[in-house]
């Protein structure tokens, strides 16, 4: 299975107080967005055999999660 996430951070320093801060973070999950296919129908008697009909995990879409900190 291949699960890529991705964490990006910076801390901006302002100018109102000597440990006044801002950081800003972004997560990005699935981030290549890749599907992970699940085995096809082994069942020969079954009218979709040798097809792939879901995939290997529940692994969603890409999710990108911005975030705003303020430290005073």
């Amino acid at each position: 299975m291949n699960d890529l996430d991705l964490s990006v951070q910076k801390d901006f320093n302002i100018p109102a107080g000597e440990r006044t801060r801002i950081t800003f973070r972004a997560d990005f999950f699935n981030l290549p967005n890749h599907p992970q296919f699940g085995n096809p129908i082994g069942d020969p008697l079954n009218a979709n055999f040798g097809k792939v009909t879901r995939t290997a995990t529940n692994i969603g879409n890409r999710t990108i999660q911005l975030g705003l900190h303020l430290y005073f």
